[in-house]
């Protein structure tokens, strides 16, 4: 009998596939929006609305920026 051989796998490109991150990073978008609104509620006036969409528009491209690096074809860092 003829020893088995395993079948060669391509070479991994190094990069793990791992959607923990952005769930972790829209966990804490979602919850830095809500701390954003009740803050805005809090403080009952309009000025602060400014912050608050800072706030929701830097989180959506932190949520963003951590699909995006899950989908690039290369290993490259982001």
């Amino acid at each position: 009998m003829a020893p088995v051989v395993p079948e060669a796998r391509p070479a991994p490109d190094g990069r793990s596939i791992d959607g923990l991150g952005p769930l972790w990073m829209y966990l804490i978008a979602s919850l830095a929006i809500v701390g954003a609104v009740v803050l805005a509620g809090a403080v009952e006036s309009w000025w602060i609305l400014a912050p608050v969409m800072c706030v929701f528009f830097v989180s959506t491209f932190g949520v963003l920026a951590s699909i995006l690096r899950l989908l690039r074809d290369s290993g490259d860092t982001l």
